[in-house]
C-alpha cells in the first residue's frame, strides 16, 4: 500500500502529513518554510520528490482552500496551478481534497503555534481523507 502524504500550501509554509502504511491514521510530518527552502537554491519541487522517494509515498493529498460556500477564491486557484505542476513532476495520484475549517481547528491544539499550525492541518484534511477511504471500501 504505502504511505499517503498531505500538504498544505500556504503563502510561507507548507504543512506535510503522513499516513501510516495501512493508510489509517494521519500524524504531521514536517513544516516547510518555503523562503528558507529557496535561499538553499533548491526547488520546493525537487525537495518535494526526494521526499517522496525516500519515504516511499504512493499517493498525495493536497488540500483545497474552498471558501465558507464551497467556491474557489484566489487561494484555491493558486494551490490548484501548483497541484497541475506538482501532478507533472510525480509519478503518482495527487487528489486534491477540501481542507475548509482545518487551520481553525488545529490552532485550538495545545501548544500550537505558526509553524506547526500548517503540518497539523494537514494531519486534519488527511485523516478526513484517509476515513472517507475507508468507508468507500466497505
Amino acid at each position: 500500500m504505502g504511505a499517503i502524504l498531505a500538504i498544505d500550501l500556504g503563502d510561507k509554509y507548507w504543512g506535510l502529513a503522513k499516513s501510516d502504511d495501512d493508510q489509517k491514521l494521519a500524524f504531521p510530518f514536517a513544516t516547510w518554510n518555503i523562503a528558507e527552502i529557496r535561499q538553499c537554491k533548491q526547488s520546493v519541487s525537487e525537495k518535494l520528490s526526494a521526499l517522496c522517494q525516500s519515504e516511499q509515498i504512493s499517493e498525495l493529498v493536497i488540500g483545497l482552500p474552498l471558501n465558507l460556500q464551497g467556491n474557489d477564491t484566489n487561494q484555491t486557484r493558486r494551490v490548484r496551478n501548483l497541484t497541475d505542476d506538482i501532478k507533472k513532476l510525480l509519478d503518482m495520484p495527487v487528489i486534491l481534497f477540501d481542507e475548509r475549517y482545518t487551520t481553525k481547528e488545529a490552532a485550538r491544539f495545545p501548544g500550537s503555534d505558526k509553524a506547526k499550525i500548517n503540518a497539523q492541518a494537514a494531519q486534519i484534511f488527511l485523516q478526513s481523507y484517509l476515513d472517507s477511504q475507508q468507508k468507500n471500501h466497505v
